[in-house]
């Protein structure tokens, strides 16, 4: 138990900035953000779930043994210069996911379960940019398509499947 325990603690503060980076967004995606850089650091969230974000914030450094692990939050104005960086990383954020989608559906492994996650993921992006239009005064139409498309197919896909499960329990035994 010992050694285990001190392997824990010999381990316990070092994850790697890449693997905490990856953690935070996955937090910010999860909380309506978006991340302005494609290697995350640097990240968008609605004013209203700063405070939850500042929680994990404040666990990531805690976890830090040596304190080193430090997050910062800052709050800047809505300007021009920021809404254009947000819609840039919401359009590059929509088209990952899109084409994550579209990929699902080409794949021939990919199951039910697979396909009923992958509508729901492409229905919250769909949520996310209503509220980013909403709350931030931009239109996002072009945005919305690209997701719509990639949403079709999910729909297709999804009757294509359930018409070849009927199918089969039609056949005679």
């Amino acid at each position: 138990d010992s050694v285990i325990a001190a392997r824990y603690e010999e381990l316990r503060g070092k994850l790697p900035y890449h693997t905490v980076t990856r953690i935070l967004t996955e937090i910010v995606y999860s909380l309506n953000g978006t991340t302005l850089r494609p290697s995350g650091g640097i990240y968008w969230l609605p004013a209203e779930k700063l405070e939850r974000f500042e929680m994990a914030c404040h666990a990531v450094e805690a976890a830090s043994r040596d304190r080193k692990s430090k997050v910062f939050v800052l709050r800047t104005l809505l300007d021009q210069s920021s809404l254009a960086a947000v819609r840039d990383a919401l359009t590059a954020e929509i088209a990952r996911e899109a084409k994550t989608i579209d990929e699902k559906l080409h794949d021939t492994t990919t199951g039910h379960h697979a396909k009923a996650t992958a509508k729901r993921h492409a229905q919250s992006l769909r949520e996310k940019l209503t509220r980013y239009e909403a709350d931030l005064g931009l239109t996002l139409a072009d945005l919305r398509q690209q997701l719509d498309e990639a949403t079709g197919r999910v729909a297709v896909a999804t009757l294509i499947e359930s018409a070849a499960s009927l199918s089969e329990s039609l056949q005679p035994a």
